[in-house]
């Protein structure tokens, strides 16, 4: 009788882990929710028309949540929104180091070479893309008309798109791209993977910054109010609160993080769907806000 029962208690959870590893894949490969914003730029020029921005992040190509007949559907979806500039913030590839079997960046480039944007398309390097194999990582992004921004910037229309490298692989360079956005001239929009590298930003003249790299925590326990971050317990979080999703500001930088379009090598989230951002960009003579 006793045996019977832990056997019917058994197959009772192995229905229920089922049933939950379903629910997260299934969420993790769902069509990305598009997310957006109105942000005031006081240093466009009056008369600017508004640009349409769209970010994006976190694809890890290749995992379970990301094969290349999804990053299709999101291209497609992204295309519809007719975006003047693109920005890709970085993890482009799935992988943890050089020589893994995760490792596909070859899967980006048909799928991405279908991004149009009249402004450009422009991607950063994440710590996947860094700490696999860089240089595939960034051919197969060129390779799909894609204009990579390590520690640079270039022009787009009125804009400069600067893109600083990553911080969490150690690659970043704040100053030398300060001074590439200067040298492009526009107005800068910054770029980079990990909003961690809010430290090395105190006191600089940086007044929009655009990351991923947190997945909004991918798996968010909501109770009563209350927001549980469970990744964060084995990957601590080194940016504050504000920088963990969505629209944040610290003193006079504001930022956008969005929470990806993949995920890592568990390929499931719970309560953090995958998203992107079209930002709409306008110039004002007041102070920078969101609307």
């Amino acid at each position: 009788m006793r045996r019977g029962i832990w056997l019917f208690g058994a197959a009772i959870a192995l229905v229920l882990v089922g049933a939950l590893a379903w629910q997260g894949l299934s969420e993790a490969r769902r069509d990305p929710i598009m997310r957006s914003a109105r942000i005031v730029m006081p240093q466009l020029p009056t008369g600017t028309a508004p640009i349409r921005l769209a970010l994006l992040s976190d694809i890890h190509i290749g995992n379970g949540a990301t094969p290349p007949e999804r990053l299709d559907r999101v291209v497609a979806l992204i295309n519809a929104a007719r975006p003047d500039v693109v920005i890709i913030a970085g993890d482009s590839v799935n992988g943890d180091y050089r020589g893994d079997p995760k490792f596909q960046p070859d899967l980006l480039v048909a799928p991405l070479s279908r991004l149009r944007a009249p402004l450009g398309v422009f991607a950063t390097m994440g710590n996947h893309d860094n700490t696999t194999e860089p240089k595939r990582v960034r051919k197969a992004l060129e390779d799909a008309g894609i204009t990579v921004l390590a520690n640079s910037a270039a022009r787009a229309g009125p804009l400069a798109i600067a893109g600083i490298d990553d911080s969490t692989s150690g690659f970043s360079q704040v100053d030398g791209t300060l001074a590439a956005a200067q040298a492009a001239g526009g107005v800068p929009v910054y770029a980079t993977h990990s909003p961690g590298i809010y430290k090395w930003l105190r006191n600089k003249p940086i007044t929009l910054l655009l990351a991923g790299h947190t997945h909004c925590g991918q798996a968010v326990v909501r109770v009563a109010g209350f927001e549980f971050y469970p990744t964060e317990l084995l990957y601590p979080r080194n940016y504050p609160k504000a920088l963990r999703c969505g629209i944040g500001r610290l003193g006079r930088q504001l930022s956008v993080v969005t929470g990806g379009i993949g995920t890592t090598s568990a390929s499931m989230r719970f309560g953090a769907p995958p998203d992107w951002w079209l930002l709409t960009l306008v110039p004002s003579v007041t102070k920078a806000q969101v609307r």
